[in-house]
């Protein structure tokens, strides 16, 4: 972890190379990317397995299968993702490489040395990924919408993991004593001890998540002139914070002690927080009078307008990561069946004005003429068969 110690103050680095051994069908898979790169091939060519190995190197974790056994490929124990990172303070490349093996363990390293966790190479490679399933992230849950909001403020706010991770520790210690079938007086003063430090990291976190949005919400409304202008100055973002501000965790946590008691867990709490986008409505009642109300958006917009207003909120992250010196990696999976031309264009157009590092792969060469007109010389093509890739 040494190695990682000045990365909080590093550019986010641009992927240079990259190399996939034994990831589905992808054998021995070299690439050589520039700033857009668009991938071409039929279905179950590999193509978007490429996407997925760049998603493991920066997630840890596959977007299509939480479980090594399913993406290694057949008869192997293990699969590498390994790239090659320009650094842009020194103008070196730099390293990182992830092994996963057929028992889900896992091998993390940087500049060939060992690294303990994820969170260091997923803070070099902040990646976006834009997929038919993962479109609906508003409407499955507050689980999903708070990890898209923690995702930008982890890539924006140096502090924020570390007061995360505290939190998430003390929550699972309070958790574990709140199942003991009997818990003592004793073990009930511990639990109000932990509360204090609980509310501490609850609050920072609070902060954090608090001012990210404020500053959020100026790019959205940018982009919703973009993709919705019918609803640019209806939509807005809406956080709430999983428990009471103004009095502090700590004593809702004391009050709430018994009923969490009987449920075996914490209720409330920023690990309860939600993030969603709402829509401001102006209506007329029966007596003529305007009744304002606000709703959900996604329980209003159409199907193809719930995926705009996505495109429009994952886009608005990235000028907020320029801002930080961070090279978003974003990634499109077959996006131009999800997207009619219009809507294309508005993306592409979007994603050439921040600086971002673009993967996109197409089941057909009909998009390579408009992506050529948008992002001119900073293109690569290339052609998947049969886990096969080839620069076109």
């Amino acid at each position: 972890m040494d190695n990682f110690g000045k990365l909080g103050t590093y550019l986010t680095m641009k992927i240079n190379e990259i190399h996939i051994h034994h990831f589905r069908n992808l054998a021995q898979v070299n690439i050589v990317p520039s700033r857009c790169n668009v991938i071409l091939g039929n279905n179950g060519s590999g193509k978007t397995s490429i996407l997925e190995s760049i998603y493991l190197l920066s997630r840890g974790k596959s977007f299509r299968h939480h479980q090594p056994k399913h993406y290694i490929s057949h008869g192997f124990a293990k699969t590498t993702v390994f790239a090659k990172l320009h650094n842009p303070i020194n103008h070196q490349d730099e390293t990182v490489a992830i092994e996963k093996s057929q028992d889900a363990s896992t091998q993390l390293r940087y500049q060939g040395q060992t690294v303990a966790t994820q969170s260091p190479i997923t803070k070099l490679l902040p990646t976006i990924l834009f997929e038919p399933n993962n479109l609906n992230a508003l409407e499955i849950g507050s689980q999903s919408r708070r990890e898209i909001l923690d995702w930008l403020v982890f890539h924006v706010e140096q502090d924020f993991f570390s007061n995360w991770v505290n939190y998430q520790h003390l929550l699972k210690q309070r958790n574990r004593l709140l199942k003991s079938s009997n818990l003592s007086p004793f073990y009930q003063q511990e639990i109000t001890a932990w509360d204090n430090q609980i509310s501490h990291y609850a609050s920072m976190i609070h902060q954090f998540r608090e001012k990210i949005l404020q500053q959020w919400q100026s790019h959205f409304d940018e982009q919703l002139n973009s993709f919705l202008p019918q609803y640019a100055d209806k939509l807005r973002l809406r956080y709430s914070a999983g428990f009471d501000v103004s009095v502090g965790l700590a004593q809702t946590l004391a009050e709430r002690l018994p009923a969490d008691m009987e449920m075996g867990y914490t209720r409330m709490g920023c690990h309860r927080a939600d993030m969603n986008v709402v829509l401001d409505l102006v209506q007329v009642d029966e007596q003529g009078q305007k009744q304002k109300r606000t709703l959900p958006a996604v329980d209003m917009l159409s199907r193809g307008e719930k995926k705009l207003l996505m495109m429009a909120l994952r886009l608005s992250q990235l000028p907020l990561l320029n801002a930080v010196d961070k090279l978003p990696l974003v990634l499109l999976d077959d996006i131009t069946a999800e997207l009619d031309n219009g809507a294309l264009v508005t993306l592409l157009k979007g994603l050439k004005q921040v600086n971002s590092q673009l993967f996109i792969t197409s089941l057909s060469d009909e998009i390579v003429p408009l992506i050529e007109e948008i992002w001119q010389d900073d293109i690569k093509l290339f052609h998947v068969e049969h886990g096969d890739i080839k620069p076109i």
